[in-house]
């Protein structure tokens, strides 16, 4: 992904996604870099994401369910993964936020970033959104760690007789 950056002088609500599909029977693990600066120097949780609602001046990602409206902050959303809220400080710089999708395996979930600004200038950016898949390794069974330690054994002996020979040689 691109980075993406909201720089807007008048009131304005922003929204970003992406559907994420998380395969059954694995682990998604993801991260994303965010930065923001708030020259309004204060944050305000509205109650939703509309700049419309004045004051409200928030950057948020949360895990959504596709279904949901995209400017939802209730039921739709399943995870939040960050937050402003009053009294944070005013800038943060690029920090990245590891997150594991794996409670939502066999799902679709939407990732959301989204900033509303009614009192000044906040700029709100993301970057390097990445999930990463690991499937679950098989576990040999007991039958296939006697085979192993066989093939151990065998190796370690025929490595003796080789050298036996060639001490005698």
């Amino acid at each position: 992904m691109i980075a993406a950056v909201t720089d807007q002088e008048e009131a304005a609500s922003d929204l970003l996604f992406q559907d994420i599909d998380i395969p059954a029977g694995s682990t998604v693990t993801c991260s994303v870099v965010v930065y923001y600066e708030n020259r309004g120097n204060e944050f305000v949780n509205g109650p939703d994401l509309s700049y419309m609602n004045a004051p409200n001046q928030q950057a948020r990602i949360d895990i959504m369910d596709p279904d949901a409206p995209p400017f939802n902050i209730g039921p739709g959303v399943l995870l939040n993964l960050f937050q402003t809220n009053p009294g944070d400080p005013p800038s943060l710089g690029y920090t990245t936020l590891d997150f594991d999708l794996s409670a939502f395996k066999g799902t679709t979930v939407r990732f959301r970033a989204a900033g509303v600004v009614t009192l000044s200038v906040l700029n709100f950016a993301i970057d390097d959104l990445k999930c990463t898949e690991i499937t679950a390794a098989s576990i040999p069974t007991l039958s296939e760690w006697g085979l192993i330690a066989m093939a151990g054994i065998l190796g370690f002996v025929e490595f003796m007789v080789m050298r036996r020979r060639k001490a005698t040689a």
